[in-house]
């Protein structure tokens, strides 16, 4: 990335996603948030790419105030960025964020009901987890079994 720069080559939304996804791999959050502090500089921390790499980088090695910040300065976020998101509140049993988030949600995929079925079934709110299974039923999100 250094020597890109030293050779006079501007890096676009997919060079910084890469590399902030390389530093969340490192968990080096330091160089996350000064990579994410540079592509707010060249205006492209708005852009889903970058966005949901810095939210991936921050749900994982920060905080989740970071995490949402970075979310809420992405233009149009993708369903890959609220499950994300989602699963960083979950993780850190605050089920009333990651509920307004996932019922805001225009589509949810069957990863998203997946983390939020976990989530609750792996904090031991087992009836919650069976409701929203039966939601997801209801929405005909469709589950396809194995030898199906």
């Amino acid at each position: 990335f250094k020597r890109l720069l030293d050779l006079g080559i501007r890096p676009n939304e997919f060079t910084f996603g890469t590399v902030i996804g390389s530093s969340t791999s490192m968990r080096d959050v330091k160089l996350g948030k000064q990579l994410h502090g540079f592509a707010l500089k060249m205006g492209l921390s708005s852009n889903v790419f970058v966005g949901s790499a810095v939210l991936n980088c921050y749900v994982k090695l920060s905080t989740l105030i970071d995490a949402r910040r970075s979310f809420d300065d992405t233009r149009d976020p993708n369903v890959v960025s609220i499950t994300n998101l989602i699963s960083g509140y979950l993780k850190r049993h605050d089920f009333e964020e990651a509920l307004a988030l996932f019922r805001a949600m225009p589509e949810k995929s069957v990863v998203t009901w997946n983390a939020v079925i976990g989530g609750f079934s792996q904090t031991g709110r087992n009836e919650e987890a069976v409701n929203t299974f039966v939601d997801m039923l209801r929405e005909g999100c469709v589950v396809m079994l194995p030898n199906e």
